[in-house]
């Protein structure tokens, strides 16, 4: 083995090769070890076997899950392939009575149905990163069951297996009770996910009935259903599950969505007598590359349908991004769409988790969820063009792009769309505006926290959402987790969100997400040159040099207009625009600064600011994004941590990781042109020295 790993013991020959239990000593943990035997390979194609069992353990350490073992490495030693695993501490399902041995109908169901969903978020994180497992069965997924968490093993190595079998059958049979029966030879392929999906019903009928639901007899046999077997499964997990066992896979669905949403309800309804939430009929449904089918009403599709939204689809989310990450051209509306979806996610699962502490009664409930729907969907539509770029440019009286929403909401058609949702729950578009320009804040005080707080659902969804358009994995984090983990505390006797221990690591997660995406992304020295550029474009042609409130003239005003002007008229800001020629950075400091070193350059700025250059000469960028919070005015906490018996902290008590971010991020930049570079340098020099 290399000199990186010391092995510790052989943990169990397998059919493909060996499992080794080692210490990796660069970074001072266990591993688990594992590789192909030598004699597999002879007569194959040794190449293309060996570049599959790297390309896929390459794909899978990209996949970062709490119920998915984690890739660490890949290395070749005397010709032999090894991966290196997350070493998992527990059990195999099938090394586990709770889960082999059902025929005690005493059995912890809850506890069975919180792994079945541990799995399933598991799987379907996989599938959304484009990665299918192929061998979904009992001993390829453990369980601890001190802390009752659920680990997704193997990934990938069914693949190889596979390309093992076609001259080994004998000795690499697919395990042919749990595999789709596609895979078989009985039915065309549909989609790859779908084997997953029916192995895991498999697998889910197995744990639940303590039988596998056919034994090769799909053409004799109809399809099982677990209520045949018992009567504590609710309806919903039942048709889920039909779903998912279905042979032909083109009647099986294609995610676990449906399940994932079921067992969720069966769980919490089983712990406390939960309110139904009376969701409306969302048959209008939008494809999401990060959620998948966004659902809305035929009311919120008015809102949607309404210029002043649509006007979103002509913002970029990431304004001048795009000159850098050539992927960053998505915009406001989708972004829009996705931040009511996980607002929307969040709502439901607070208010199946605290029926009986809340005293909302069903019409409460059903007005706060469209509320803050409707404040999710509308909180971007009073953006400038290129989104932050113009957020100096509103008229007196509109500071923001928040109170130019509020604006918009109160003197446009808006109004009366909104008011016809309101009126048969009790709010009108008053309360919309008010929320989203930051009033209404104690009335709506757990809507203010999931729409606008430091866990709010619009960071939740632009950091997945930029990260993917980007193709950078610097802002991804486990949102089904962090979803799972929030909570309520009542303060007072009113609600407040609370993060449950279990959810610290992911809060980690989010935060430190977004941190990366601002040093690497949004602060990039590239992207915020073009941002000044753009800056003084605008200055140049907005009427009165101020973004229109009037609905006409707002609407006029898009990326798409502002690029046009800058095609038809030739000045020197346009031209660095169109032909990416910016200035060049001569000086940077980034991303810190102590108060010292700020003073200087404080100084340095009115020094270069008394050269008089023009703006498509000289450009300063100075900027300070202000550090993580942790308590309000009051002291209380932002981000509170609930123990078990209701106390909540701060969780910078918990997390050294989030205490440690206090500081502030900083930037400061000087941009030249090339003929006056070296007077600027020894400026530099003077003042910095």
């Amino acid at each position: 083995m290399l000199e990186r790993y010391e092995v510790i013991e052989n943990v169990k020959p397998g059919g493909m090769g060996v499992t080794y239990k080692a210490f990796d000593k660069n970074l001072e943990r266990n591993v688990l070890i594992k590789n192909i035997k030598d004699e597999l390979l002879q007569g194959h194609q040794e190449k293309h076997l060996k570049g599959l069992f790297k390309d896929e353990a390459l794909i899978q350490a990209r996949l970062s899950h709490n119920n998915i073992a984690q890739v660490y490495d890949y290395f070749e030693n005397d010709g032999v392939s090894h991966i290196v695993f997350e070493l998992v501490d527990g059990k195999t399902l099938d090394e586990l009575e709770l889960f082999s041995n059902l025929e005690n109908k005493e059995q912890k169901l809850n506890e069975i149905l919180s792994a079945l969903l541990q799995i399933a978020e598991g799987i379907s994180y996989a599938h959304l990163n484009g990665i299918i497992h192929r061998d979904i069965k009992l001993n390829n997924i453990m369980y601890n069951e001190s802390t009752e968490t659920i680990k997704i093993i193997d990934f990938g190595i069914a693949r190889v297996k596979e390309a093992i079998q076609r001259d080994h059958t004998a000795a690499f049979m697919l395990t042919k009770l749990y595999a789709a029966p596609e895979r078989l030879g009985r039915y065309e392929v549909d989609t790859q996910e779908k084997f997953d999906i029916y192995s895991f019903g498999v697998v889910c009928f197995q744990v639940l009935t303590g039988e596998l639901p056919y034994m090769l007899d799909w053409d004799t046999k109809p399809v099982p259903s677990v209520n045949s077997n018992r009567e504590d499964i609710n309806e919903d997990v039942n048709e889920a599950l039909i779903s998912m066992i279905q042979p032909n896979p083109k009647e099986r669905i294609g995610d676990l969505n449906a399940l994932i949403k079921a067992l969720k309800r069966q769980i919490n309804q089983s712990e406390i007598p939960s309110f139904k939430v009376e969701s409306p009929n969302t048959t209008n449904k939008i494809r999401d590359p990060i959620h998948g089918y966004i659902g809305l009403t035929n009311e919120e599709r008015e809102i949607v349908d309404h210029p002043i939204f649509q006007r979103l689809r002509r913002i970029k989310q990431l304004s001048t991004t795009y000159l850098v990450y050539p992927g960053a051209t998505h915009d406001r509306f989708s972004h829009s769409l996705g931040v009511m979806h996980v607002a929307t996610r969040i709502f439901d699962e607070l208010i199946n988790k605290n029926a009986e502490k809340l005293s909302w009664d069903p019409n409460t409930i059903n007005k706060n969820r469209q509320v803050l729907r409707l404040v999710a969907l509308l909180h971007d539509i009073g953006h400038a063009p290129f989104s932050h770029v113009g957020d100096s440019f509103f008229p007196p009286g509109i500071s923001n792009h928040e109170k130019m929403a509020a604006h918009l909401i109160r003197n446009t058609q808006l109004a009366n769309l909104i008011d016809s949702i309101g009126k048969k729950l009790g709010f009108s578009h008053k309360e919309i505006a008010g929320i989203i320009e930051g009033k209404l804040i104690s009335k709506y005080r757990l809507i203010n926290q999931i729409f606008a707080s430091q866990l709010d659902a619009d960071k939740m969804d632009y950091l997945l959402r930029d990260s993917m358009m980007l193709g950078v994995s610097y802002g991804n984090f486990d949102l089904d987790h962090l979803i799972r983990s929030l909570n309520v505390n009542m303060d007072e006797g009113i609600p407040v969100l609370v993060i449950e221990k279990m959810g610290i690591q992911v809060v980690e997660e989010l935060i430190l997400a977004r941190y990366f995406m601002f040093v690497q992304v949004y602060f990039h020295k590239t992207r915020r040159i073009y941002d000044q550029i753009l800056t003084n474009i605008l200055r140049e042609y907005l009427p009165s040099q101020m973004i229109p409130s009037e609905e006409g003239e707002f609407l006029k005003w898009d990326d798409f207009k502002v690029l046009e002007l800058i095609k038809n008229v030739k000045t020197s800001y346009n031209d660095m625009y169109l032909g990416r020629k910016h200035l060049k950075l001569v000086y940077e400091k980034f991303p810190y600064a102590s108060d010292e070193e700020k003073q200087k350059l404080n100084s340095l700025h009115k020094k270069l600011e008394l050269l008089k250059y023009p703006a498509d000469k000289l450009i300063i960028d100075e900027y300070q994004q202000s550090s993580i919070r942790f308590s309000d005015e009051e002291g209380r906490p932002l981000i509170g941590v609930r123990e078990k018996n209701g106390e909540v902290h701060s969780i910078e008590e918990y997390s050294s990781i989030l205490a440690s971010m206090k500081e502030p991020i900083y930037l400061f930049r000087v941009y030249a042109a090339e003929e006056i570079i070296e007077e600027i340098e020894l400026i530099l020099q003077e003042e910095l020295s």
